[in-house]
């Protein structure tokens, strides 16, 4: 993996990370509605006939209407609405199995970094802070001074272990 793709993972992490919490709510609400829509399927295929299905054979269409149904949903018969949410639920499952790549590769390159490189990442790029915003949260944070020359290279050497294990 080039340096420049592994920094875009990097700037891709948190809006991927809160998209995929999205699509994985999103995916179960989908699965719960096509559940429910296919427990009422068999009763509404039923009444939506024009006479209740009693076995007899009506008009050109010689056979066993309860047959006929139930073949219909052995055979997976589905509505157009139906259709069209196992579409949706399909790029959304896709959608999110891209965008689970960067994120659990992001996540393990995090876990391999010290504590001073990975808070560096997490402020600058993951959070956008400036070097001047960061000054004060450092020395807050690690209780010693720091410069913007220290700042620099602490995030120079984080993308350079991040680089390395990305390679």
């Amino acid at each position: 993996m080039t340096p420049e793709r592994a920094e875009q993972m990097l700037q891709e992490y948190k809006p991927f990370l809160g998209r995929c919490n999205y699509l994985r709510t999103a995916i179960s609400l989908i699965e719960l509605d096509l559940a429910k829509k296919r427990e009422g399927l068999a009763a509404d295929l039923a009444t939506n006939s024009a006479s209740p299905p009693d076995g007899m054979p009506r008009g050109s269409k010689v056979g066993n209407p309860t047959e006929r149904l139930a073949m219909m949903l052995a055979g997976g018969f589905e509505t157009d609405d139906m259709q069209s949410l196992q579409e949706l639920k399909h790029s959304y499952e896709t959608e999110l199995a891209e965008k689970s790549i960067t994120v659990v590769l992001v996540q393990g390159w995090l876990e391999g970094l010290p504590m001073k490189q990975r808070w560096m990442i997490e402020r600058q790029i993951f959070d956008g802070m400036t070097y001047a915003e960061i000054n004060p949260l450092y020395r807050q944070t690690f209780e010693e001074s720091c410069s913007k020359d220290t700042l620099r290279r602490l995030r120079k050497d984080a993308l350079a272990s991040v680089h390395k294990m990305a390679e």
